[in-house]
């Protein structure tokens, strides 16, 4: 869904105008639930050039509606693909606390204090694995999607 229209509001001689593609992301966001889009999905791949596994593809597709304006979609469960991007190019460029950043790792979210929730690029399975720099070590997290969401929900509960 694309609008190619330019609307303009005049108020307190001001000028303010709302670009068609702007509302055609709100409405896809917020009206028709759609999170990530298959093109945001392949941009992703493009620049990180790996392919993501199905089962990532489809819970970013089909985002977890209990988490839908949380903040997991900013944080732990990330829905911005540029967001995405820059994540996981950075620990590849850079390294994740002076250690090489294990290839199979893929970044799907964060805590804000430095750690990860990654998922394996290569499995089948949607499973995700937490990574704590202050141990250098990754974890499991959680065994599937259900579970993951669970847990996030939880733990905002908590906060």
């Amino acid at each position: 869904m694309a609008f190619s229209t330019r609307f303009g509001f005049s108020d307190f001689g001001g000028k303010f105008e709302c670009i068609g593609s702007v509302v055609s992301y709100l409405i896809g966001r917020y009206v028709l639930g759609e999170i990530m889009k298959l093109e945001e999905l392949s941009l992703i791949e493009r620049k990180t050039g790996i392919v993501l596994p199905k089962s990532y593809k489809q819970a970013l597709l089909n985002y977890p509606e209990a988490l839908v304006g949380t903040e997991a979609e900013d944080f732990h469960f990330l829905t911005d693909a540029d967001e995405i991007i820059s994540e996981n190019l950075e620990v590849r460029v850079s390294g994740y606390f002076g250690e090489k950043w294990p290839e199979d790792y893929f970044i799907i979210g964060h805590n804000g204090f430095g750690d990860y929730y990654v998922i394996s690029h290569t499995s089948t399975k949607f499973s995700v694995g937490f990574t704590d720099h202050n141990k250098m070590e990754c974890n499991l997290f959680s065994d599937s999607l259900d579970e993951f969401v669970e847990k996030l929900l939880n733990e905002f509960e908590v906060e």
